[in-house]
């Protein structure tokens, strides 16, 4: 009897070893590239947050500070991360009334 059990935790803890390295494995695959078209709309929504940026802050394009590695924009000496700026940005319905029609 003893043996049997042995056995059989042996087993279900090999089976659950290879269960947790077949699901991690599953997570390292890699996202695919986007594509044109996502860049493209990428760029275009960056540029509208610029000019958002200028408008609103009263910075030029020309000066604003954008971290590509840490995503945030420094704002005089307060920093905002890229999903803030675009949250803000979609929700500034009177800016994009005014200077996007």
């Amino acid at each position: 009897m003893k043996r049997n059990l042995k056995i059989y935790f042996t087993k279900a803890l090999i089976m659950c070893a290879l269960t947790i390295t077949v699901a991690s494995c599953a997570k390292d695959k890699e996202l695919p590239a986007p594509t044109q078209v996502e860049k493209e709309m990428d760029v275009k929504k960056f540029e509208r947050i610029q000019k958002f940026i200028s408008i609103a802050f009263g910075i030029p394009v020309n000066e604003q500070k954008y971290d590509k590695v840490k995503e945030e924009y420094t704002i005089y000496t307060s920093k905002m991360s890229r999903a803030e700026m675009e949250k803000l940005y979609d929700g500034a319905n009177e800016y994009k009334f005014k200077h996007e029609n």
